[in-house]
C-alpha cells in the first residue's frame, strides 16, 4: 500500500489545472523536504548528545573504579558499574568495550529507523495538506461572483464543471489519507500503545530521580528520553490538527459560495460537499487515538498530575 501511495501523489499532480495549484503542491512539497531537514538536525544533535552523555558516562562511571584503585587501592579491584543494566551471557571486563560497542550501534539504528519512517509519513501528510489546500483554492477562486451574474447559455455547465473538480478533489485527498492510515494503522496502534507506557515509566523514573534519589545520571537520561517522547507526540498530533484545519476551512469556504445563485445540480453538489467537510475529518489510531491537539494536551494535563 506504500507503493500504491507513491502512486496516487503522481496521480494527483496530474490532474493540477493551474499554475496556482502547481505553486501550492510544490509548496508543501518543499514544506515536507524542509520538515525532514529539521528531523534529521534535531535527531542528529539527539543522537550526538545521547552518545557523549554516553562517553561521558563511560570515562566517569566505568573508569572511576579502575581510577580509584590506583589512587586509593583496596585488596579488591573495585567492580565496574554499568551505565545501561543489561543481561549479556558474556563476562562483563572482558567483553566490556563489545558491549559499549553494541549499545551505540543500537542508538544509531534506533534513530535511522525514525527518521526514515517520519520523513516517509511527513512526506505523505503534506501531500494530503497541499490536496485539502487546492480544493479551497477551487471553491474560493474558481467559483467566483462574477462569473455567476454573468447571462450565458453555458454557465449552468460550466460551474457544474468547477464544482465537481473540487468535489473529485476533496475525494482524492481524503482517499490518500484513508489508505495512509490503513498502511500505517497496526504498527502505529502499537508504537502508540508502547509509547504511552515507556512515558509513563520514564515520567515516574524523572520523578523519582529528582525528589527521590537525586541520581544526576538517571535525571539525564530520564530527561532526555522523556522529552524525546513528548517531542514526537506534539508533531503527531499536529500533523492530525492540521488535516482537521484543512477540511473545516473547506467547509466554511463552501458554506461561503453564493450557492443560491447556482443551478439546482450546482446547489445538490455544494450541498454533498458540505455534508462531506461537515464531519470532523481526522487521523484514528486503532479506533481508539485520534490524532489531534487536544489529545497531546490530555496527555500533558495527566502529566501533570502525575508530578
Amino acid at each position: 500500500q506504500v507503493q500504491n501511495l507513491h502512486y496516487l501523489i503522481r496521480e494527483d499532480w496530474r490532474i493540477i489545472r493551474t499554475e496556482l495549484e502547481s505553486k501550492i503542491i510544490l509548496k508543501h512539497a518543499h514544506n515536507s523536504q524542509i520538515y525532514n531537514i529539521y528531523i534529521f538536525c534535531l535527531l542528529f544533535t539527539y543522537l550526538t548528545v545521547s552518545i557523549n552523555f554516553v562517553i561521558i558516562g563511560i570515562v566517569m562511571v566505568q573508569f572511576l573504579p579502575n581510577i580509584l584503585d590506583i589512587v586509593l587501592p583496596l585488596d579488591e579491584p573495585r567492580p565496574r558499574k554499568p551505565i545501561i543494566m543489561a543481561e549479556y551471557f558474556v563476562l562483563h571486563n572482558k567483553y566490556f568495550y563489545t558491549k559499549i560497542l553494541h549499545e551505540i550501534v543500537l542508538i544509531v539504528i534506533y534513530t535511522s529507523i525514525l527518521f526514515a519512517t517520519s520523513s516517509q509519513l511527513l512526506v505523505f501528510s503534506c501531500h494530503s495538506f497541499g490536496m485539502f489546500k487546492i480544493c479551497s483554492h477551487r471553491i474560493e477562486y474558481s467559483i467566483e461572483d462574477s462569473v455567476l451574474h454573468v447571462p450565458n447559455p453555458g454557465k449552468k455547465s460550466a460551474i457544474y464543471r468547477r464544482i465537481m473538480h473540487v468535489v473529485i478533489a476533496h475525494r482524492r485527498a481524503m482517499d490518500f489519507c484513508n489508505i495512509m492510515i490503513s498502511s500505517f494503522n497496526i504498527p502505529y496502534c502499537i508504537i502508540t500503545i508502547v509509547g504511552l507506557i515507556s512515558l509513563s515509566i520514564n515520567l515516574y523514573g524523572f520523578v523519582e530521580a529528582v525528589i527521590i534519589s537525586k541520581n544526576m545520571e538517571n535525571f539525564t537520561m530520564y530527561f532526555f528520553t522523556t522529552t524525546g517522547h513528548l517531542v514526537y507526540m506534539f508533531v503527531a498530533n499536529y500533523i492530525g490538527q492540521k488535516v482537521i484545519d484543512y477540511n473545516n476551512e473547506l467547509f466554511k469556504l463552501s458554506y461561503d459560495t453564493s450557492w443560491y445563485l447556482m443551478p439546482v445540480s450546482s446547489q445538490k453538489l455544494i450541498l454533498f460537499l458540505m455534508q462531506k467537510t461537515g464531519k470532523e475529518f481526522y487521523f484514528t489510531i486503532g479506533s481508539m487515538f485520534i490524532a489531534k491537539l487536544e489529545s497531546f494536551a490530555t496527555v500533558r494535563n495527566k502529566k501533570n498530575r502525575r508530578m
